[in-house]
Formats: C-alpha cells, structure tokens, sequence
C-alpha cells in the first residue's frame, strides 16, 4: 500500500521536475488546453457585451514622443474602453489608479515600477455604471508574455466618471496562485453576470493555472463593491483538468454555475459539477458522457458564501493512476 507520505514524495518531486521544464518553455499548449471551455470573452467582446455597444476609445499613439500606455502582455489585439468611457484613453485610467503615475515612463513610484493595463470591462451594480480594471504592477507588468516559468498577480481597480474626470472608487487582488499551480495567473472577466440582492450584483473573475505537463485549474472569484472596499465574497475551484499527455483522453472534472433567489436575503450559488474524458480535436475539446460527481450549495453570510450542503469537488481520478498524486 503506498503511504500519504510516499504519495507526497512523488508529488512534490513531479512539481519540481514540471519547474524545470516550465522555465525552459515546456507546458505552454497544455496551459491552453487547461482553461475552461467556456472561457471568458476576449477584452473587446467583454466590453461589447457590458454595455450592448461596440467598444470605443483612442487606440495607442504611433507617435514615438508619446507614450502608447501599452496593455500588458503585449498582445496583439488593442485594448479599447467600453462604449460608456469611450473618451478616457488608458493613460487616463492609470493616472486614476496611480495619481503619480509618469506616462512618459509607464511607471508609478507608488505602485513600485511599472504599470499596465491588461483588461477592462463595464461593471453595473446598483445603479452604479463603474469601469473595472485588471492591471499588473513590477516585473508582472514587464512580461512580455504568460508562459514557460511565469507566475503573474492580478490586481482589480474599480473606477467611476465624475464629470470628465475618471475617480478611484476601490482596489482589490485576485487570490493567489492555486497551491499547485506552476505558472499562468493572468485573470479574465467572467462572461457571465452574478446578481445578488436587488439591483446590486457580483464581479466575477476566471483565473487559470497550469500544472505544466500534468493539467491545470481554474478559479472563480466573485467580488462585491462594499463603500470603497471590494471584497471577495466567493473563491473556489471551478474545473480540474488531469492531462492523459495523448496517449489516453483527458480527465476532466468541471462545474456550471447557477444562482437560486431566495425569499429573502442574497442569492444562492449552486456549482453542478461533472466528470468526463475528453480528447483534443483540432484545437476544441470533445468530450464524452458527464458523470455528476456532485452538487453543491454555497450561501452568503453576511461576509462570504460558504458551501452549505454537497460534496467537494473530487480530484481527477488521472492524477492518480498517471501522475500517482
């Protein structure tokens, strides 16, 4: 029989190994592979959908005397604000987080080196239209992309319009990095929309993390706006992927999320989550039967949602049998 202590050796030597490869680039497709099938929007259909209008805004300078403001990680698509702030540039919102933000440099003191923008998107809670903002600070800012070694921290910045100008209304991070997680991190907006109670709703945030060769996982976090303070109200699992590295299918164990109303008090979160193997065809997983593996409730109490009836997620049974976790 194979002791906890012998199946921790394993593990930890595998995560070790999976480092080393990460650093020189392995992992990067399976990483790919790893996020959720339904994963959030690109940034501009993310701002198309907040507000039902094509993203609109000032695309970066091609003067070189003037900073561009550029969206971190280089990415090829621009970054454009949403219909609502179509007149702010992304140098206007930086200078809104960080008022001692250098637009020459690209960098604020305060934050402690470089500052970028990655993601933005409308935000409508009672009765407010807020812009949020997901950017990266120092060296996570710096990357040039989120691959091979790289471990990056979200931040979350809500800002609100106040006449022409655009205020900070409040900070926030995403959690860190899942306890197994080798690399990744970079956050997206949830392509869905969380009520809670009345008119106020939830911001919800998809973070994934890959494993490297074995898989990977993705998180959801749900934040409330409370004054100036945004809370994290709900941090869990919402899929596991074991890779079968092609010799057999992979094992994946994911959750759909819905919300019940109650009679009185916030909305229930209900995670109905299955287990299939699933193959890659031409880039798009295919799947097999769904098992249910199990249903859970969560609930808030006046602080955050707790689990309040159902099992927890199960582990993918492949990490076991091809990785020996």
């Amino acid at each position: 029989m194979t002791t906890t202590a012998g199946r921790g050796l394993r593990r930890a030597a595998a995560l070790a190994w999976l480092a080393v490869a990460a650093v020189a680039g392995l992992g990067c497709r399976d990483r790919e592979r790893a996020v959720t099938e339904d994963a959030a929007p690109t940034p501009a259909q993310t701002a198309e959908a907040a507000d039902g209008q094509q993203p609109t805004g000032s695309p970066p300078s091609e003067d070189p005397r003037i900073p561009a403001c550029r969206r971190a990680f280089l990415d090829e698509e621009p970054l454009l604000l949403p219909h609502s702030f179509a007149e702010f540039t992304l140098c206007d919102v930086l200078v809104a987080i960080f008022p001692d933000f250098d637009t020459s440099v690209e960098r604020s003191a305060a934050a402690g080196g470089t500052v970028r923008v990655d993601r933005v998107r409308q935000w409508v809670t009672s009765a407010r239209t807020l812009l949020v903002v997901a950017h990266y600070i120092g060296e996570d800012a710096d990357a040039e992309f989120v691959c091979g070694g790289c471990r990056v921290n979200p931040r979350l910045a809500v800002l609100e319009r106040s006449g022409t100008a655009l205020t900070l209304v409040a900070r926030g991070t995403v959690p860190g990095w899942d306890p197994d997680g080798l690399f990744y991190g970079r956050t997206e907006f949830d392509s869905r929309s969380y009520s809670f109670q009345g008119d106020e709703t939830l911001l919800g945030m998809r973070t994934p993390w890959s494993y490297g060769m074995m898989g990977g996982t993705t998180r959801l976090s749900l934040f409330r706006l409370e004054g100036t303070q945004l809370s994290l109200v709900f941090d869990d699992r919402l899929e596991w992927v074991a890779s079968g590295m092609g010799v057999e299918d992979d094992d994946v164990v994911s959750a759909a999320v819905s919300q019940q109303r109650r009679a009185s008090g916030p909305d229930d979160i209900v995670l109905t989550v299955h287990q299939a193997r699933c193959r890659w065809e031409e880039d798009k997983r295919v799947c097999g039967p769904k098992k249910l593996a199990a249903q859970q409730r969560w609930r808030f109490d006046s602080k955050q949602y707790r689990q309040i009836s159902g099992k927890p997620m199960p582990m993918p049974q492949l990490f076991r049998t091809r990785w020996g976790w």
